[in-house]
C-alpha cells in the first residue's frame, strides 16, 4: 500500500504511531459522532483519522481528508459514512485467512531469494515451512547499485502438507512471488515459463506433473551487503 499511494508520510506515521498505542495519544475528534476516533496529522498537512476495534482487534485507517481540514470526517460521520462498513469487514477476514500462509512460507521463500542473488546463477533448494519444497534462482545484470534480475521460483506440487488457512489454490506461483519480492502482482511482471536454467548453464524442462513455476522479469532487487 505504502508503495502506491501519494499519502506515504502519514502512512508511516501511523504505523508508527498506533502500533504500540492504536488508540491514539491526543484527545479524541470532536464532532464525528462518538468519543473514540482519534485524528493523525501528517508533516505535509494531510490529516485522517483512526478507530481501534476492540471487538476485531484493529487499528483501522479510515479516512484520509483534505490538509488542515476536518469538515470531511464530520460529514462522513453523519452520513454513516466514516467506520468500516460490510465490505471492510470481508476484506478484514480475508486477509486474516492469508496471514497463515504468509506467515508460514514469507520469511524462508524471501531468505531464499537473497540467498539466490549473491552468487546468481545458482539454485537454492530447501523445503519452507514443512509445507512448500521450493527451487529459487535468480538471474542478474549488476547495474550501479542495483541489479536487474529475472527471478524463478519453482514449488512442488502438491504440497507437502494439509494446506492451511489462505491457501491460494492454483494461483500458489503468483503469490509466491509477491511473498518473494513483497509487491503486489500488478506491479510485476510475471511469465509462467516450461524451462528453468539449470545449474550448469542449460535449461531444464519443467515437469508439470509435480511442479510450478513463475518468473518475475525484470525484478529489481537490492544489492545484499
Amino acid at each position: 500500500m505504502e508503495q502506491t499511494t501519494r499519502q506515504r508520510a502519514i502512512l508511516r506515521k501511523f504505523r508508527a504511531q498506533r502500533r504500540d498505542v492504536p488508540t491514539g495519544t491526543q484527545t479524541p475528534m470532536r464532532d464525528v459522532g462518538r468519543p473514540d476516533v482519534y485524528s493523525l496529522h501528517g508533516q505535509d498537512g494531510d490529516r485522517a483519522c483512526t478507530w481501534y476495534d476492540d471487538a476485531a482487534v484493529v487499528c483501522w485507517f479510515p479516512r484520509v481528508g483534505a490538509q488542515h481540514d476536518d469538515t470531511e470526517f464530520e460529514n462522513r460521520a453523519v452520513n454513516q459514512e466514516l467506520l468500516p462498513d460490510e465490505d471492510d469487514y470481508t476484506v478484514l477476514e480475508v486477509e486474516r485467512e492469508n496471514l497463515d500462509f504468509d506467515h508460514r512460507i514469507g520469511p524462508g521463500i524471501r531468505q531464499m531469494v537473497g540467498e539466490a542473488i549473491e552468487p546468481p546463477n545458482t539454485p537454492v533448494r530447501r523445503t519452507v515451512g514443512d509445507l512448500l519444497a521450493l527451487d529459487v534462482t535468480v538471474e542478474v545484470v549488476p547495474v550501479d547499485d542495483e541489479v536487474m534480475a529475472d527471478l524463478y521460483i519453482t514449488v512442488g506440487v502438491p504440497p507437502l502438507d494439509d494446506p492451511p488457512e489462505g491457501w491460494p489454490g492454483r494461483d500458489l506461483p503468483i503469490f509466491l512471488a509477491e511473498l518473494a519480492t513483497q509487491l503486489p502482482a500488478d506491479d510485476l511482471v510475471l511469465a509462467f515459463p516450461a524451462e528453468l536454467p539449470g545449474t550448469d548453464r542449460t535449461a531444464r524442462p519443467i515437469d508439470f506433473s509435480s511442479e510450478l513455476a513463475v518468473v518475475v522479469e525484470g525484478w529489481v532487487a537490492s544489492v545484499p551487503d
